[in-house]
């Protein structure tokens, strides 16, 4: 009688699993066992739960040529069906909280599967325990390796098709009845637009987690760790020849102000020349010309919009996320290999004067718009709290 009994629940707990895995095979909730179509990109609001499985997928899959590279500041910006890649299949192949070294193995992996010719390499300022802490990162690995093991296998099947949280993402997709926050064919998503509130709460975030960090140590690092990724991607892009534009991260000036009061404004000065001296080092090891780099961190027409309570902002979610439209704007200026209004092309021979102007445009802005700051500088005061 046991034994009927154990083999009878034996049979109903494997029915349950087999249906559990088959209905959210079905539903694909996160983009993974099917094509991703542009249909479902306005079907399937969850993707983003598993976003760099949903990716690698995507580079898989898919024969791209032209990518663009970083992490949110890119994913949340740059539209890869933009006129900059025409006649490119291009992607965005960006992802939320990645750091440089993530971004070397996405590049990496990308290209093991297809010839990539064209890329936009969007570089963000981290700090370099963040860069140490991402390389212990398990979601590193999801782009690092190349064949998964058994163990990261079973774990894959379990987190996509018989975890808790792929039911209730099957369900909500199959529910989902409007198109606000999705990730699109080419691996942009778009987010619900932002207000002051999104604003304060990402400056005193941010405010609150940099004036933790020990300047003295972090200036003693001379952003190593930085340097030896952003040197092993350009070292890689030149290797195969891939035609590269490096572009700094648009920040609104409230966000830079964050730095400012936080005192990692001459840091952040110092990564920017980093990038610069990187950029012309390994261009001379390859006997080739150093690729286009700008500098979209600057205060311009865009980056000081005026922040009004209750009102949607024009050009970004938040003061460090731009939108898509602002993107285009800088791509259209990308294409003619133009800087000056949005972004500066830096290069060695300029760059202090590009500083001293910054610095110049920063007493500007606060001059006109201090009260757009003054909940940074008094929260710098009691210590970022």
């Amino acid at each position: 009688m046991f034994k009927r009994y154990f083999i009878a629940l034996l049979v109903v707990i494997a029915s349950v699993v087999f249906a559990t895995a088959g209905f959210a095979w079905w539903v694909d909730p996160y983009g993974l066992y099917g094509e991703y179509t542009k249909e479902d990109s306005f079907k399937k609001p969850e993707v983003n739960n598993q976003i760099r499985l949903h990716k690698r997928a995507q580079l898989e899959r898919n024969q791209y040529d032209a990518l663009i590279l970083g992490n949110s500041r890119a994913f949340r910006t740059y539209d890869p069906e933009h006129a900059f890649f025409e006649g490119y299949k291009a992607y965005n192949a960006a992802v939320s909280n990645a750091h440089i070294n993530e971004i070397y193995y996405s590049l990496r992996l990308a290209n093991k599967n297809t010839n990539i010719k064209k890329v936009v390499l969007v570089v963000d300022y981290a700090l370099q325990e963040d860069i140490k802490k991402s390389e212990q990162k398990k979601s590193t690995l999801i782009f690092e390796r190349g064949a998964r093991s058994f163990t990261e296998s079973a774990k894959y099947y379990k987190d996509t098709l018989l975890s808790i949280q792929a039911l209730k993402d099957s369900l909500k997709t199959i529910f989902y009845l409007g198109d606000e926050n999705r990730v699109t064919v080419g691996g942009l998503y778009y987010d619900q637009e932002g207000d002051e509130n999104d604003f304060k709460e990402v400056e005193l975030g941010y405010l609150n987690k940099y004036m933790r960090v020990n300047i003295k140590e972090q200036s003693a690092y001379g952003h190593r760790l930085y340097k030896f990724y952003f040197k092993k991607i350009l070292s890689y892009l030149h290797e195969h020849k891939i035609d590269t534009t490096i572009v700094i991260s648009p920040l609104h000036a409230r966000f830079m102000e964050v730095i400012y009061s936080a005192g990692l404004w001459q840091d952040f000065s110092n990564w920017k020349e980093v990038l610069v001296a990187v950029n012309e080092e390994v261009a001379e090891e390859y006997e080739g010309d150093s690729y286009v780099l700008y500098d979209a961190a600057i205060y311009n027409e865009k980056n000081i919009e005026f922040i009004r309570p209750y009102e949607a902002t024009k050009w970004y979610y938040e003061s460090s996320h731009a939108m898509p439209k602002y993107g285009d704007a800088l791509l259209n200026e990308m294409i003619y290999d133009k800087g000056g209004r949005l972004a500066v092309r830096l290069d060695i021979g300029d760059i202090d004067m590009h500083f001293n102007f910054q610095r110049a445009e920063r007493l500007h802005y606060i001059e006109r718009r201090e009260e757009q700051v003054l909940h940074i500088k008094r929260a710098a005061v009691m210590g970022g709290q």
